[in-house]
């Protein structure tokens, strides 16, 4: 699964709009429409405060359930 995917699955499972995502990790709005559409993909920094949103890994973000 792609992060753009992840983001908005993980979004949705928590219950978060873009906006309330975006004031949770000082991410703009505006990027995370991008990353979730994958127009842009986020920069280690961003995908870190995402990851520590979630409370999941870095890995986890990008490719989705835990990996073996």
């Amino acid at each position: 699964m792609a992060i753009g995917k992840n983001i908005k699955l993980l979004r949705e499972r928590f219950g978060y709009s873009q906006n309330e995502l975006a004031k949770l990790t000082g991410i703009s709005q505006a990027l995370i429409w991008y990353y979730e559409h994958e127009d842009k993909m986020p920069s280690v920094k961003n995908a870190d405060k995402l990851a520590k949103v979630f409370n999941i890994t870095i890995d986890e973000l990008l490719y989705g359930e835990k990996r073996a």
